[in-house]
């Protein structure tokens, strides 16, 4: 099964960035299910049963503490053609990827050579970066964690958590 360890957004946060994309970026196409956005930890790819509990036993070894981030510029990848929101390089988010990607290491799975960007992904196969009418500000308090199954179905790839950890409380 497809997996990865995301921060997922909530759903008050889910609409009011779908709200404000839809007046950012009134005309664009092949946008991501409101549903769908969250905050990739780590990718871990296909991973085989016997993998899933070295992959928890990992993620119970986090201490982090509940924190906000701000989500207050967009950025482009070519390449993927993906429209995106991030916020400041340095974040508690870059503490909370980093022992997962290390355990999904640990595990052979797959490994991105890039650096880390915090992001939620707006739009799919964007054949150039728009400018945005309205500028992004978006705070958002994280408070958990979780391991995502992505799952193909008639409607499209949906993400389902099957489990989750707590921050420490603010």
């Amino acid at each position: 099964m497809r997996l990865f360890f995301a921060c997922d957004i909530p759903a008050a946060d889910k609409l009011k960035i779908e709200n404000w994309r839809e007046k950012a970026f009134p005309d664009l196409d092949c946008k991501v299910h409101a549903g769908n956005f969250h905050v990739t930890l780590a990718f871990l790819g296909e991973v085989e049963n016997h993998q899933i509990e070295a992959l928890c036993d990992a993620a119970d070894e986090v201490e982090l503490s509940a924190f906000s981030y701000q989500f207050n510029h967009i950025g482009y990848w070519p390449k993927a053609k993906i429209l995106w929101l991030g916020g400041n390089q340095d974040s508690p988010l870059h503490q909370l990827a980093s022992p997962l990607v290390s355990a999904g290491a640990r595990e052979g799975l797959y490994k991105d050579k890039r650096d880390y960007i915090p992001h939620v992904s707006l739009y799919r196969h964007c054949e150039q970066p728009p400018a945005a009418l309205i500028s992004p500000d978006f705070s958002i308090r994280f408070e958990n964690f979780g391991l995502f199954q992505s799952v193909n179905g008639p409607s499209g790839v949906r993400y389902h958590c099957i489990q989750q950890w707590q921050l420490r409380p603010f």
